[in-house]
């Protein structure tokens, strides 16, 4: 695990910056400083990383690294955006091909009665999924997969843009004011965030 975190490490970031923030374990919250390494191309916080391992300092001033089964979800501010990873079950494989991943954070973009998650890669070559995002001068491009939906109590089922109407019609079956603007083609891939906020708001069962 830490041979395949390392190679895409050297790949994406080139140095890490120190963001406050917070660690919630089942039964505690702990403040902490956060060691979060910095994408080159981006310039943004390297999620990708973070999905797998965090390393971070103490209020005693201890360095510690922290998995995703060690707790349920850490946060820290970056500039006006709250970071939030959740640690959830890794149904879907993802990860390092060559590892296995109990569970894994993923960075929450919408929550309620079914949360939208994004999930990020290093992709070698412009990718199909939604979002991708290439780099010219990267030959590992840093990319964003088709976002990843969890309902309460269910299990990971990952956004595709092939078949989009098709999939979420079905996903959100039990919920006639989501299925009738995705079948007018109201709601498309890009309102992903917007159906599953109206879906949280009104579709309550």
């Amino acid at each position: 695990m830490l041979a395949a975190l390392a190679v895409l490490f050297v790949m994406s970031s080139g140095y890490a910056r120190k963001f406050p923030g917070k660690i919630y374990f089942e039964s505690d919250t702990v403040q902490v400083v956060f060691d979060v390494p910095m994408n080159m191309t981006t310039q943004d916080p390297d999620y990708e990383q973070l999905q797998f391992r965090v390393k971070y300092i103490t209020a005693d001033g201890k360095k510690a690294e922290l998995n995703p089964t060690d707790a349920q979800a850490i946060s820290f501010n970056y500039g006006p955006f709250f970071i939030k990873m959740v640690s959830v079950n890794n149904n879907l494989g993802l990860g390092p091909v060559a590892e296995k991943f109990k569970k894994v954070f993923l960075k929450q973009e919408v929550d309620g009665m079914v949360t939208v998650f994004s999930y990020y890669f290093a992709e070698s070559a412009p990718g199909l999924a939604m979002g991708i995002q290439s780099s010219p001068t990267n030959p590992y491009s840093y990319g964003l997969d088709s976002f990843i939906l969890l309902r309460e109590g269910g299990i990971l089922t990952r956004v595709k843009a092939l078949n989009f109407k098709h999939e979420m019609t079905a996903y959100f079956s039990d919920c006639p004011g989501v299925v009738s603007r995705l079948e007018s083609r109201a709601w498309r891939e890009k309102d992903l965030a917007i159906i599953v906020d109206f879906y949280n708001r009104s579709c309550k069962r």
